[in-house]
């Protein structure tokens, strides 16, 4: 989609992006919530649920770490929206949002792990419903930075649904260092490998 550099709010105003964009991680802590503390429909442990969740959770960091490589040094870190560049190639050459697809990944990832396959689809539809509220103002945003460009990027890539088609990085773009983006994705990494060790321990527990 687009990396983003600091958008100066008018005196007063609301960041851009509205409430939903500043708290954009709100629902990702109730989610986790509910994973941890609901107490019905919960299937004993057993190793496919591990193995399956892990998996999706896997592709999910997977695919967030790409998009952050191609995002590079832009990458938004504020709760301000930001606009620096219109980024097309890499897995924004398949859809517009693959950070929040990526992000939902995880979630799937982690509903499986907690023994609750059920509410899959739940988690899926809610975060979906939250960041396409959340997209519908950044793109609003983005093409008033960069109205023809977004507008040429915009009518070959779909928001939510990949296509068949991938552009690599163009030459005069540098690569962004895989180390660099560790470091920038630290604070992502370590929430997940901390959820996945509290979801192990508590249903080896039984807790949930």
């Amino acid at each position: 989609m687009t990396q983003e550099s600091p958008a100066a709010p008018e005196a007063g105003a609301p960041p851009p992006g509205g409430r939903l964009f500043r708290y954009r991680n709100a629902l990702g802590v109730a989610v986790a919530a509910f994973l941890c503390l609901w107490p019905w429909g919960r299937l004993p442990p057993a190793a496919w649920q591990f193995i399956a969740g892990g998996a999706v959770i896997l592709a999910g960091v997977s695919l967030r770490l790409w998009c952050i490589l191609q995002i590079g040094g832009s990458a938004r870190k504020t709760s301000r929206l930001k606009a620096e560049k219109v980024i097309s190639w890499g897995p924004y050459s398949i859809v517009r949002n693959p950070i929040y697809i990526a992000n939902s990944l995880t979630f799937v990832g982690f509903t499986l792990a907690a023994g609750l396959p059920w509410a899959a689809p739940i988690v899926v539809v809610a975060l979906g419903l939250w960041y396409d509220s959340i997209v519908r103002r950044e793109e609003q945003f983005i093409a008033e930075m960069h109205p023809a460009e977004y507008a040429a990027y915009r009518s070959t890539v779909r928001r939510w649904i990949p296509r068949l088609r991938y552009r690599g990085r163009p030459p005069e773009v540098p690569p962004y260092p895989f180390r660099r983006a560790l470091k920038r994705e630290r604070g992502h990494l370590i929430a997940v490998g901390c959820g996945v060790l509290a979801v192990v321990a508590l249903r080896v527990a039984g807790i949930s």
